[in-house]
């Protein structure tokens, strides 16, 4: 490994120290259940639209006394999915064992450590991740979410909100293709009562109308928030001060009250319990608020922006965000007298700073500029301009002399009709950089720009890019008798690669400048990995039915062949097994298996790989080990703690010997 990836790694590793549970857990991409000799394909295609954000309903009615029970309406995707054929359905019960009809349910895409960072930063930049699919439970209380793809790898999240229950949240769901993930019936929790009064400190007086906001502490890490509950529950007190909440979830909380003309107070960190009364009472300061309007630098609003108004002095913890509206102002109530930071951020626009913005300011202006541009040309190395292409926007790590990925971008199409005199404009990069562009073009190896900054408000800078033939690589690969061995994944990697859960976690924010490309061998056995960019490469060869490997130092140069001749798989041994939780089969539970670092240090590589378990508590690695000695780990994937608790509890060690064809692994969870 050279000093640059190691440079590198050693900051994304400091990054990994604010999500050491997931690291802990070595929570990579999961594979789904499947049957010996099942592969599973597929890519995961972010969702990129934007939800806009429902109004809250308030149905607080300050004249009355005492205040009815109050909750929060949500909006309805129209798509549920049901005849996809694949998904997650079962059947909403309550405590008594009656159905619950009329429930609204949804399928959120889940947050792991492979995409956990992309998450970040669209969350970052103001996106909303809907719901993949909605639906109402019917009369009999069922409910059936599907999709039309399931991304391979990912996992998901069930969400139930129910009119007279706690909502219900069911995390960490492995989905696979082709099969409904049945559930079973959900038990949902009689809702529970939360409530308070909200007075004035000076006076003691009752204060009317004030806003009351009951919000899971875990909510503010997610980038989908169920419609409707974008703040939490949020109610209006009564005339006497009161408030009541009868769909409480128990679990923790943080409680907030604020009102017109006083301060904002929050209750952070609150745990919400079934045998205890949940009282909140609140004596609020005199506070004022700050408001604005967000456009662009023509003057027109932007709506849907997402801001966050932050108090600058550490002795007030007051961090408020939400969303413009459609002309573009904002309105942040409850504020302490003192000095706040005002953070936009916005699709399309860099991000904007407004500071210090003093309590009580109502016209703050912030003006976000425009993300800025490139112009791209592409030629061949005989001058000749290249109008179809794919372009991918990178970062330049001039340190490590390396190119990053940028997690929020995807590919853009080139076509003749975007061309002007052959020059191409991408927009939506950030100040200041420096960055690059990845070309790729039929009929050419993948090629790189060279580095260029950008500049709100100045020239578009103006690259051309060369692409060439590049290099190949050719090799034949046969089983453990001789024989050709045909359909066996072939697939290229950065030289340093190692597979482990670091790996896993920060693979795609890597730094490469190689072409990553997989392809199969043909009924001879033979691959031949064409138009290269020059370099050192890895070659990682999979197959169903045998152990992969990989090999090295393999260098691909400019207009030249690489052979590495025959290529050996042996056949591996397929480890299948069973799972229990308190003596009964248990499905959604997660396997790790890696490998056992070798004392002798003949063997350099390690594995690892990870599957969760099916309906009957049964799994199927889905790799083949390789002779060796490992160990193994289940969890309820449900709770990272949980996880935590059964990774220890039921790690095992176990060796694989030569020609062993299968092996059964069992576990054993106790909930206790």
């Amino acid at each position: 490994m050279n000093s640059g990836t190691k440079t590198l790694l050693t900051i994304l590793l400091i990054a990994a120290v604010g999500f050491g549970a997931w690291a802990l857990l070595g929570n990579g991409p999961d594979a789904p259940p499947v049957d010996p000799g099942t592969a599973t394909t597929g890519e995961v295609q972010p969702v990129q639209q934007e939800q806009p954000k429902p109004a809250p309903v308030r149905t607080a009615d300050p004249t009355t006394t005492t205040p009815p029970d109050q909750r929060t309406a949500v909006t309805q995707p129209v798509e549920s999915g049901r005849d996809y054929g694949q998904g997650v359905r079962g059947r909403l019960v309550d405590e008594f064992g009656r159905v619950v009809a009329g429930s609204d349910c949804y399928l959120f895409l889940g947050t792991n450590p492979a995409s956990m960072f992309e998450d970040m930063l669209l969350a970052q930049k103001g996106v909303v991740r809907p719901p993949m699919a909605a639906t109402k439970s019917d009369e009999q209380g069922n409910f059936a979410l599907g999709l039309r793809e399931i991304p391979e790898g990912r996992v998901f999240e069930l969400r139930v909100v129910g009119a007279a229950h706690g909502d219900h949240v069911q995390p960490n769901l492995t989905l696979f293709a082709g099969r409904w993930w049945e559930v079973g019936d959900i038990k949902l929790g009689a809702g529970l009562v939360v409530s308070g009064r909200v007075v004035a400190r000076q006076g003691g007086a009752p204060i009317a109308g004030a806003t009351v906001q009951v919000k899971p502490v875990n909510q503010q890490l997610t980038i989908g928030p169920t419609p409707g509950r974008e703040q939490g529950i949020e109610v209006l007190t009564a005339t006497d001060g009161s408030f009541r909440i009868a769909n409480a979830a128990t679990g923790l909380v943080n409680v907030a009250a604020f009102g017109t003309g006083f301060a904002r107070q929050e209750k952070l960190t609150q745990q919400i319990r079934a045998d205890a009364e949940n009282v909140f009472d609140f004596e609020l300061d005199p506070g004022l608020a700050i408001a604005g309007v967000v456009t662009d630098a023509q003057g027109k609003p932007v709506a849907s922006a997402r801001y966050q108004v932050i108090a600058i002095a550490p002795k007030t913890p007051i961090n408020v965000d939400g969303r413009t509206d459609r002309e573009g102002r904002f309105e942040v109530h409850g504020l302490v007298e003192g000095p706040y930071q005002v953070i936009v951020n916005a699709e399309g626009f860099t991000k904007g700073e407004a500071k210090p913005v003093m309590a009580g300011e109502m016209d703050r202006h912030i003006v976000l500029e425009a993300q800025g541009a490139v112009r791209v040309k592409v030629v061949a190395k005989n001058g000749r301009l290249v109008e179809r292409y794919s372009v991918w926007r990178k970062t330049w790590h001039e340190a490590q002399q390396m190119y990053g990925n940028m997690m929020t971008s995807g590919e853009v199409r080139v076509n003749p009709r975007d061309l002007e005199n052959g020059w191409f404009r991408l927009t939506g990069w950030d100040p200041p950089g420096p960055y690059a562009l990845e070309v790729r073009a039929q009929g050419f190896a993948m090629a790189y720009s060279t580095p260029f900054p950008i500049t709100v408000g100045g020239e578009d800078p103006e690259v051309v890019v060369e692409v060439s033939e590049g290099g190949s690589i050719i090799g034949v690969v046969q089983g453990g008798d001789g024989s050709p061995l045909a359909g066996v994944a072939v697939r290229t990697v950065q030289n340093e690669w190692e597979e482990n859960p670091i790996s896993d976690m920060f693979g795609m924010m890597m730094p490469y400048k190689i072409t990553l490309v997989t392809l199969q061998t043909d009924r001879s056995g033979t691959f031949k990995l064409e138009r290269l960019t020059p370099g050192p490469y890895q070659l990682r060869f999979e197959h169903p039915e045998h152990s992969g490997l990989s090999m090295r130092d393999v260098v691909v140069t400019e207009g030249q062949r690489t052979d590495v001749g025959t290529i050996r798989m042996v056949q591996g041994t397929l480890v299948t097994g069973t799972v229990l939780l308190d003596g009964a089969p248990a499905p959604q539970i997660k396997i790790q298996v890696s490998s056992v670092p070798d004392p002798t240090g003949q063997r350099k590589t390690m594995m690892q790989t990870n599957v969760v378990s099916d309906e009957q508590g049964r799994f199927t690695l889905p790799k083949r080990l390789p002779p060796g000695n490992y160990q193994a780990s289940a969890g309820r994937q449900s709770n990272p703690f949980l996880m935590v608790v059964d990774y220890q509890k039921t790690k095992q060690e176990f060796q694989v010997g030569v020609g062993v064809p299968e092996y059964r692994l069992q576990f054993q969870i106790t909930s206790q």
